[in-house]
C-alpha cells in the first residue's frame, strides 16, 4: 500500500506576487471596472520540477444565508500547470443588473493532488496549498472611511466603517497618535493582517481588537485616520 499524507496551507491574499512552493500568482488581488472592462487577468507560474493541477473558482467575499449565483465567470476553470509553465486566468464580470455600489468576491484557487513520480516520491508528504484572492467589481463612486477610536471608557476595538459606495483597500489608509510627544502610525495593511481582510465593503464596519494592536484605550485617544497620498 502506498502512503500519502496530504496537508492544506492556505496562502496571505495581500498586495504583491504571492511565491508558495515555487508558485507564482500575479496579481494577489482582481480590482474590475466594469465601466472600463469587465474582465481582469491572472498570472500562474510553476517553477516545480512537477506537474500542478489547479481546480479555480469564484465564492462569496463573507459567507452568505442563503446560497446565490456568483456573476462571476473563470476561464478556464482548472489547470495543468507543467514544470516552469505560465498560463493566464481570465476572471469576467457576467453580471447583467447595473450596481449601486461596488460588490466583492473571493477568487479560490486550489491545488489538486496528482499521482507523480515512482513510489518513493508517492510516499512523502506534500503540501496541498490554496490561496484566495479579493476580487472587487467597481461600479463607480468613492470610498468613504469613518473611523472612530476607543472610548477611554474600557472600549475592547477600534472601529472603521464605510460609507461610501466604493470598497475602501486597508492598504490606502493609516492610523496616526501620539505616544510620549512622538507621532507613531499603525499602517492599514497591518489591519488587513490582523483581521484577515483586505477591503471594508460599502455600509460595513470592522472592529480590530485592540489587543491585537497592543496599545490600550488610552494611548488612542487623539487618534486620526489619514488616507495615504
Amino acid at each position: 500500500m502506498t502512503a500519502r499524507i496530504w496537508l492544506l496551507g492556505i496562502a496571505v491574499f495581500l498586495i504583491g506576487v504571492v511565491k508558495v512552493q515555487a508558485q507564482s500568482i500575479s496579481p494577489t488581488r482582481l480590482e474590475i471596472d466594469i465601466e472600463q472592462s469587465p474582465r481582469a487577468v491572472l498570472t500562474i507560474s510553476s517553477t516545480k520540477s512537477v506537474d500542478v493541477a489547479l481546480e479555480l473558482s469564484a465564492s462569496a467575499y463573507f459567507p452568505l444565508v442563503q446560497e446565490q449565483a456568483i456573476p462571476l465567470e473563470v476561464s478556464p476553470p482548472q489547470l495543468l500547470l507543467q514544470a516552469g509553465e505560465t498560463r493566464q486566468v481570465v476572471v469576467s464580470w457576467v453580471g447583467r443588473e447595473k450596481l449601486p455600489k461596488s460588490v466583492s468576491y473571493y477568487l479560490a484557487i486550489d491545488e489538486l493532488a496528482l499521482e507523480v513520480g515512482d513510489a518513493s516520491e508517492r510516499a512523502e508528504i506534500r503540501l496541498l496549498t490554496s490561496w484566495r484572492l479579493p476580487v472587487h467589481i467597481e461600479a463607480g463612486g468613492l470610498p468613504e472611511v469613518d473611523f472612530t477610536p476607543p472610548d477611554i471608557d474600557g472600549s475592547a476595538s477600534l472601529e472603521l466603517t464605510n460609507t461610501g459606495e466604493k470598497y475602501a483597500l486597508l492598504s490606502n489608509y493609516q492610523v496616526t497618535f501620539d505616544s510620549g510627544g512622538e507621532l507613531q502610525v499603525f499602517d492599514g495593511l497591518q489591519f488587513a493582517r490582523l483581521i484577515n481582510r483586505d477591503a471594508i465593503l460599502p455600509g460595513q464596519t470592522v472592529s480590530v481588537p485592540l489587543r491585537l494592536i497592543g496599545i490600550g484605550a488610552e494611548g488612542l485617544q487623539g487618534a486620526q485616520l489619514v488616507r495615504k497620498e
